[in-house]
């Protein structure tokens, strides 16, 4: 008992410190959780593990993700039957949004308030504790885990820490996919620039405005594609902005590859590197 402590003791903190190293890499939101419930399953008395978060318009929760401990769990999903959703206080991911409280709820196969019922039976899942995912103050979703043991009291503290944790890469990977959509969706040019003077990120409007390939816009400093006459111009405002982290509209003209010129009126934000 004491050896088997100790080895979960070892793979809680792995599981945190994964959880932590994984957040800083680049990747989507559904990757990240993927990664996380993998691990969960891994903790001997945990068999499946899921990540539900709510919708944009705030009506439902939605499963984003979901691991098995083994391919007979896998049962619990049956094709029929396809639960994807729950409304606030509906089913356990709705009573967890709606005390947005830690919760266990025991004897699934006979528990009223448990939706899946005859899938907790045929796969012999008896409880399921629930922890909202939380940043900020905000509620974004919960992690529901399931056993056939008859308690998961223990694992309470961990999973309210892998939670929180959770709830870090939710508001990160989340803020990462709504500026990409953003970014690239846009029909205005849109870049980032460097204090180098070189651009970092581009979108596709940027580049079909000045004719110019990926590499070419990328592996050359922005005042190679101004219009001559206002190069001196473009590199005081620009130091000065930078020096005064101060925003900054600026018209300039632009050189196609054609040697078209293209006015266009740019409108900045200094960030720290």
């Amino acid at each position: 008992k004491v050896i088997t402590t100790e080895i979960e003791k070892g793979m809680s903190d792995k599981l945190l410190a994964s959880l932590t190293k994984r957040i800083s890499k680049p990747g989507s939101l559904a990757d990240s959780l993927s990664f996380a419930l993998e691990k969960i399953v891994q903790l001997s008395t945990i068999n499946i593990s899921e990540v539900w978060l709510i919708s944009e318009d705030k009506n439902f929760l939605n499963l984003i993700s979901k691991s098995c401990q083994t391919e007979k769990f896998n049962d619990f999903y049956p094709a029929s039957i396809t639960i994807n959703n729950f409304e606030k206080g509906k089913g356990l991911p709705g009573y967890v949004w709606e005390t947005e409280k830690n919760c266990i709820w025991k004897n699934l196969p006979n528990n009223p308030m448990f939706v899946r019922t005859q899938e907790a039976k045929l796969v012999n899942l008896n409880i399921a504790l629930g922890v909202p995912i939380i940043y900020n103050k905000e509620f974004l979703g919960c992690l529901i885990c399931y056993s056939m043991e008859e308690k998961l009291s223990d694992k309470l503290k961990l999973l309210t820490e892998v939670g929180l944790h959770i709830g870090a890469v939710v508001m990160q990977k989340k803020t990462e996919e709504h500026y990409r959509n953003f970014f690239e969706i846009s029909p205005d040019p849109k870049c980032i620039l460097g204090f180098d003077g070189y651009l970092k990120k581009i979108n596709n409007s940027f580049e079909n405005l000045l004719g110019y390939n990926y590499d070419e816009l990328m592996n050359a400093p922005l005042n190679y594609f101004l219009h001559p006459a206002d190069k001196e111009v473009y590199q005081k405002k620009i130091s000065t902005a930078i020096q005064e982290k101060a925003s900054l509209s600026l018209e300039v003209r632009f050189l196609t590859k054609n040697s078209k010129i293209k006015w266009l009126i740019w409108n900045t934000t200094v960030l720290p590197e």
